[in-house]
Order: C-alpha cells, then sequence, then structure tokens
C-alpha cells in the first residue's frame, strides 16, 4: 500500500511551481519522475508524495510543510486577476504574476488577524454602467472629478499615489520580476472587499509607476465586470486600455487646471512643469491631444521631437520611486507591540522567510530579531 503525505494540497504545489516558473515536465524530472503525468496527479487532487518524494519538494521549493497542507484561502481567485497589456505576455510570465499577487493577498489576509488595515474609502460610482463597452468619456471624467472631491484632491497635482490609495483601503506591492512584458496587475480580495495592486518594477521610472498606478485603479473600479472571454478580441482589449488611459489622464491632469500652467505648447513648456504635475512628458503630451489643444501635426511633431531629444529617457525618469508602506509598516508594528515576533511570524504563516522578506520588504536581520509575544491584536 502506498503511503502518501496526509492533507497534502496539490493546489499549493501547483501555486510553488508557478511561482519558480516551471512546468509539470521539468519538476518532474527534479523530483524524480519519467514524465508530467505524477505532477499533474498531484496537483489535481488524485495523488499524494510519498514521504520521501515530499522531502525532496520541500527541498526544492524551500516552502514550510504547513504550506502544502494548508487549503486555499476563500475569497482569492488569481485568475480573475486583471493585466495591463498581457497579449504578448507568455503563460510562465502571467502566472508567476498571478501567484504572486494572490500570496500578497493571502498574506494581507493572515495579518489582518492582528491589524485592522485601512477601511475601504470610495464614492458611489453606482452611475457609471458595469459593462465597459457602456462606459463613456463623459462617464470617464464624472469617475474621476468624484474620486478627486471624495479624496479632498481639489484641482490641483496628485500627492504621492502609493499612500494615497493605501489609505483608501489598497493594498500594493511592487518588486523587479524579471519581465518586460507587463507593467502591473490588480484584483480584488472577495473575502475581505480589498483591491490589490502588483507593480513590475523591472524598468521603473517615478512616473512611469504612478501612471501605472492610475491605470490600475480604473481597472480595478470599472473593469472587474469585463468580459475575460473578450480580452482576446483586439478591439475590445483596446478600449479598454484607451479607458484606462483617459482616467489616468483626467484624474492627474484635470481639464480646468493642468493647462493653464502651461505657457506654450512645446516639449519646453511640458518639460517645465513635469515636476510639478508629476506625469511624464509623454502622458502630458497624450493628455493636450486628449483635450484637442494640439492638432494632429503639431502633435506628431512634438512626438518625433521627444524621441529625438530624450531617446534614453525624459529629464527627472530618476527620480526617487513611491514605495508601498502597509505592509512593511504593520509588521514592525507587531514586533514594537509585541503582539507578534518574527519567530514567530515565520512559523505562523504559511510563507517562506524569503516571501515575507519581499512583501514586508524587511531584510534578514528583523527576521532573526525576537521578543517575548503577547496575544493582543488589532492597534490601527
Amino acid at each position: 500500500m502506498k503511503v502518501g503525505t496526509p492533507g497534502f494540497q496539490g493546489a499549493r504545489l501547483k501555486q510553488v511551481r508557478i511561482a519558480l516558473g516551471l512546468t509539470q515536465e521539468s519538476l518532474a524530472l527534479m523530483l524524480g519522475y519519467k514524465d508530467a503525468q505524477s505532477i499533474s496527479a498531484m496537483e489535481n487532487g488524485k495523488d499524494s508524495p510519498s514521504p520521501e518524494v515530499m522531502q525532496r519538494i520541500l527541498s526544492l521549493t524551500r516552502h514550510p510543510m504547513h504550506f502544502f497542507v494548508t487549503p486555499l484561502p476563500e475569497g482569492i481567485d488569481e485568475s480573475e486577476a486583471l493585466f495591463r497589456s498581457m497579449r504578448s505576455l507568455d503563460e510562465i510570465a502571467k502566472g508567476r504574476a498571478e501567484v504572486n499577487l494572490s500570496w500578497l493577498a493571502e498574506y494581507a489576509q493572515y495579518l489582518s488577524k492582528f491589524v485592522d488595515f485601512p477601511k475601504l474609502n470610495i464614492p458611489d460610482l453606482s452611475a457609471i454602467p458595469q459593462d465597459p463597452m457602456l462606459i463613456t468619456d463623459d462617464h470617464i471624467r464624472l469617475a474621476a472629478d468624484r474620486l478627486r472631491s471624495h479624496w479632498g484632491l481639489h484641482r490641483g497635482p496628485l500627492p504621492n499615489l502609493i499612500n494615497l490609495l493605501e489609505s483608501n483601503g489598497f493594498i500594493i506591492h511592487g518588486e523587479p520580476f524579471e519581465s518586460h512584458k507587463w507593467d502591473a496587475i490588480s484584483f480584488w480580495d472577495k473575502a475581505t472587499n480589498t483591491p490589490f495592486i502588483l507593480l513590475n518594477l523591472d524598468k521603473p521610472s517615478y512616473f512611469r509607476l504612478r501612471y501605472n498606478l492610475l491605470h490600475e485603479l480604473f481597472h480595478l473600479l470599472f473593469h472587474v465586470h469585463a468580459d475575460r472571454g473578450m480580452k482576446e478580441v483586439k478591439a475590445y482589449e483596446r478600449e479598454l486600455e484607451r479607458q484606462a488611459h483617459l482616467f489616468a489622464g483626467e484624474f492627474a491632469l484635470p481639464h480646468d487646471s493642468f493647462p493653464a500652467d502651461l505657457f506654450a505648447d512645446n516639449l519646453d513648456a511640458l518639460r517645465i512643469v513635469k515636476s510639478k504635475w508629476k506625469m511624464s512628458i509623454a502622458a502630458m503630451l497624450h493628455r493636450l491631444e486628449d483635450l484637442g489643444i494640439l492638432d494632429k501635426s503639431k502633435s506628431s511633431k512634438m512626438w518625433a521631437n521627444l524621441k529625438r531629444r530624450w531617446r534614453e529617457g525624459e529629464p527627472l525618469d530618476d527620480s526617487p520611486l513611491e514605495e508601498p508602506t502597509i505592509i512593511n509598516s504593520t509588521v514592525k508594528m507587531l514586533k514594537e507591540h509585541n503582539v507578534i515576533t518574527p519567530h514567530s511570524l515565520l512559523s505562523d504563516s504559511v510563507f517562506p522567510q524569503d516571501t515575507q522578506e519581499r512583501f514586508a520588504r524587511m531584510g534578514e536581520e528583523f527576521w532573526l530579531s525576537d521578543v517575548p509575544a503577547l496575544k493582543i491584536h488589532k492597534f490601527y
């Protein structure tokens, strides 16, 4: 009689395999199997690894045993993730991004046992149709105006966007993912009604990051009900992207305030106001096109000049990036208030140290420290 691993969750093996960028065939070879059928059977819950194979899995993946025997949490479905420009994205890169996003949400669920994260704070947007194909440009302008008003932003330049979103109930993480095919991915944790954004920092720029955040904000608020089957239709995808671009421009560069700062319709004028409005020259150029301030001839000349003058990057693009703080500050407070020690975080959570280091943005020295823990919670 074959001896398996009691409580083994095949979905966990699939998660960690995808996160490592492995196919079933490659994992099978690493574990000593002849083909992928054994891996498929384990991932689908039809088989369980022997104690010997389980030890190989633990050694290879560097994940703790309780990760593999803990069922997936409710409300987190990475298949519902929203990507920016995913048509050229290969399945391995797409899968890695989706799994990391779901792990971020699961880690936040775990931390929420000890703290209350900021509540979701968005205005009533029920006037905007749920069907993306019914959303008009007027709807998008209305959404941008309502959101600005609700968050007390008035009509000037936007503040630190990551801090703004985190303070209003969004949870954000960013890191390099060794892929230039995607900029950001987002989804809703249905169990906690929390929106999550994962940023790819492979090609980081302060201004690009801010634009990507606005893009994901629109997808989260208005494209949740998008037809996923239609995402493969170019015209449908182009319209979703066009809507997100228009929203980013309207929200960051309001039609009734941004143009008043331009003393001329040329690149030097845009370069001068870039530091104030905190958007790229390219984004501001798109905005002037949307507003009809530039005709086609003038716009074409400015784009050509932009590519010629700043082929390697725009001025100020090396500005320090905005950084997420909510997970980092939560983990720090848990330790400082003696709620739970770093050692207990590692033993209690299903995630290994390197994953928690990434999400919490805390180095190895933090996890090696320890203090006695008290059993208290919710100090936010």
